[in-house]
């Protein structure tokens, strides 16, 4: 469920979105899903620095992380990332 959130934010990107807050705010849950998965966070940054970009992704995109965090019931999961490279790819 925490990749599916991730997939999320990366279509979205795909698809042209570019406001930063959208797009964190995506989990990829269809309508009405009840999910085990308590998303705690999702942000986007660079994959070097982490530092965020501000309200909005630059166009073209530069090397872009996403990273996720949630829990399922007790158990807490970090460290859930997909990276975009400039170069035209993502990494998954």
């Amino acid at each position: 469920m925490l990749y599916q959130a991730l997939l999320a934010a990366k279509s979205m990107m795909e698809q042209g979105e570019r406001d930063v807050a959208v797009i964190e705010k995506s989990d990829g849950r269809p309508g009405g899903y009840i999910a085990l998965l308590k998303l705690d966070y999702a942000i986007i940054c660079d994959p070097e620095t982490f530092e965020q970009p501000g309200d909005t992704l630059a166009t073209p995109l530069t090397n872009t992380l996403i990273l996720a965090a949630g829990n399922v019931g007790n158990t807490y999961l970090v460290d859930f990332n997909i990276l975009w490279m400039s170069d035209g790819y993502w990494l998954t």
